[in-house]
């Protein structure tokens, strides 16, 4: 691999981690929030 190609993956591998790591915190938040707003975010994960 070049040094190019190193940087590109190591930005995509950044980028999928921090999307990840923004939807366990909005996951977590959801579990401690009413029932109603909980089961709100739950379908709208299921339709994805």
């Amino acid at each position: 691999m070049t040094q190019r190609q190193i940087l590109l993956h190591y930005n995509a591998q950044t980028r999928r981690r921090n999307l990840e790591r923004a939807q366990n915190f909005i996951d977590m938040n959801m579990a401690g929030a009413s029932a109603k707003a909980a089961e709100e975010h739950f379908k709208l994960l299921q339709r994805n």
